[in-house]
């Protein structure tokens, strides 16, 4: 029983970490929302909508498809650490293909921000990236690391801290580079998935558009270790839906009571976990229910106000949902099952 318990207590701190860290995401289950906290406004350019590694992605077509998530506070990392992730199944490659970016085109050391994306490399596909404060300094990897076939799923991720850019493929370092220690990367441009409208810091032509799918877009401010970067990857393969279950959003006006029509079944022995975020979340509240069957559910614990999180342990096969009392729209619930294998 009290490795139960510790297993827990770490999941639930792993679960904090990344909730307070994360400033952009992206799974597309509920279209191209952002799911973190600020709700980063994204729209989206000739996109498709097709089963993901997770749930659903997004299908670019390498001509004219692209996302833009604009500027905001959340994306400035300053002279800061930061970290990005997604899962990627690209088709094809060009000489550099963007799969981030807050950047755009131009001369390294001139135009501030940083790129994450994918070269050809003799009909297959190597990481590149690049860091770059605008002040003459840039920390850059141009298909520096090994080469992978394209058509298949992958877990890529870029880490910069101090003057280190780490590149990881499924969860193990694929690169790492060195160079000078940057000042702000900071710009006033949109966070770009999939591809890229700036050139030289001024707005241009669509370019360096991404031939594929992409999946499970996240972005923290903060550095995240070797280990937190395999974390996420199994975290992610721990079961054959996201861990990450969906935000409640604008089902409900406010004041009235929503319970989504949907229970959920914990396909493992679990921990469910709901936390509030957004803006004005001391007038809202939530309730977790839990039950045998899908129409017995009862009330686990008290209701939760404010920025914070209420857990439920959950056997294989039980059924659970969310009551949430809604006050203000822009406090939103978000809710995590992670198994304990």
């Amino acid at each position: 029983m009290n490795n139960i318990v510790f297993l827990i207590g770490c999941l639930l701190l792993s679960i904090s970490v990344q909730a307070s860290s994360i400033k952009g995401f992206w799974d597309f289950d509920e279209g191209i929302v952002d799911q973190a906290p600020y709700s980063i406004l994204t729209t989206g350019h000739d996109l498709g909508i097709v089963g993901g590694k997770f749930g659903r992605a997004v299908l670019l077509n390498g001509t004219s498809s692209y996302l833009r998530a604009s500027d905001n506070q959340a994306l400035k990392f300053g002279a800061g650490s930061f970290s990005l992730s997604a899962w990627i199944r690209p088709s094809s490659a060009g000489v550099f293909d963007f799969i981030l970016n807050k950047r755009g085109t131009g001369p390294y050391g001139e135009n501030p921000g940083v790129i994450l994306g994918l070269m050809d490399v003799s009909g297959g596909f190597a990481l590149s990236a690049v860091v770059d404060d605008g002040a003459g300094s840039a920390v850059s990897c141009e298909g520096c690391g090994d080469t992978f076939a394209y058509g298949s799923w992958y877990f890529v991720s870029l880490v910069y801290a101090g003057d280190t850019l780490k590149l990881f493929v499924n969860g193990q370092v694929d690169s790492q580079t060195s160079g000078s220690v940057l000042g702000s990367i900071n710009n006033n441009h949109a966070l770009y998935i999939g591809g890229n409208t700036v050139h030289s810091g001024g707005e241009g032509v669509v370019s360096n558009l991404f031939d594929g799918v992409i999946d499970e877009v996240k972005v923290f401010d903060n550095v995240l270790q070797d280990s937190d970067v395999l974390a996420l990857l199994e975290s992610d393969n721990e079961s054959n839906y996201s861990t990450r279950i969906g935000a409640y959003r604008h089902e409900n006006a406010p004041g009235e009571i929503y319970a989504r029509d949907t229970v959920y079944r914990a396909p493992y022995d679990g921990v469910v976990t709901v936390y509030l975020g957004g803006s004005r979340c001391e007038k809202n509240y939530v309730v977790v229910r839990v039950g045998s069957t899908a129409d017995n559910l009862d009330q686990v614990g008290g209701r939760i106000t404010g920025f914070n999180s209420a857990t439920a342990i959950l056997a294989n096969g039980e059924y659970f949902k969310i009551d949430h009392y809604r006050k203000y729209s822009s406090c939103k619930p978000n809710i995590t099952f992670r198994p304990i294998f």
